[in-house]
């Protein structure tokens, strides 16, 4: 990887074993000011986790890893492959083991499904990557645009935001929780992307009802984070 200014934090210790490390490309901050500019290739990225979220040079589309499996979610709410070529201005991914798990027999909507979150992680830490695989009788996602130079900030990008609504669809939910006390370095609070059985349909996600599933999580260690070169304005 190109030399890059970087930052770690130690998280609070855990009592659960297994406990992980999460790389991250860039801050959260940056990327809500418009730092759209991809700063690390997927190439570079897949040396450092098999699992997670992130976005692409310019802000094309939405990233989903899972099983080692990196996919650029477009705006029209198709999915492919994503090339080691292509680049991000801010992803998060670890190698993802599942320490804690949990079925998930009734059906939830997305408040219930964070309210069974928090109660399987209560004791577990703040920071944990969570993976979600079951199927959907409803969700709801949405995939932001290609963005041109000079760059907005994300919310006005947002607002220009395609959503998609998928029915009776399997699939996984991967993402992570984050502690609010590193809201800005990272994303704080649940963050999910939504990626279908067949690979072909996915998104940032917004609403969902789960009709049944599994929930595995790892608790995470420490956040590495690589600066950008060029800070935005």
């Amino acid at each position: 990887m190109t030399t890059r200014t970087c930052w770690d934090l130690a998280l609070p210790a855990t009592r659960l074993r297994g406990s992980h490390d999460v790389f991250q490309v860039a801050t959260a901050s940056e990327l809500l000011a418009g730092g759209f500019r991809g700063e690390a290739t997927y190439g570079e990225i897949r040396g450092h986790g098999d699992f997670g979220v992130g976005t692409f040079d310019q802000l094309d589309g939405e990233m989903v890893a899972v099983d080692g499996r990196f996919h650029q979610l477009h705006s029209d709410g198709t999915a492919t492959l994503v090339d080691d070529e292509q680049s991000a201005p801010f992803a998060m991914v670890t190698f993802f083991h599942g320490d804690v798990t949990q079925e998930i027999g009734d059906p939830v909507d997305h408040d219930g499904l964070l309210t069974l979150l928090s109660s399987l992680l209560a004791d577990s830490g703040d920071f944990c990557a969570i993976r979600v695989d079951g199927h959907f009788t409803r969700i709801v996602t949405r995939t932001v645009s290609k963005q041109t130079p000079p760059y907005t900030t994300l919310a006005e990008a947002i607002a220009e935001q395609v959503e998609r609504e998928f029915r009776d669809v399997g699939g996984t939910l991967v993402g992570f929780r984050a502690p609010a006390y590193i809201d800005g370095l990272t994303i704080g609070g649940y963050h999910f992307h939504f990626i279908s059985d067949d690979a072909r349909v996915g998104g940032h996600v917004l609403d969902l009802h789960l009709l049944s599933g599994r929930i595995a999580a790892d608790v995470e260690s420490s956040l590495h984070v690589e600066l950008p070169q060029q800070a935005t304005p």
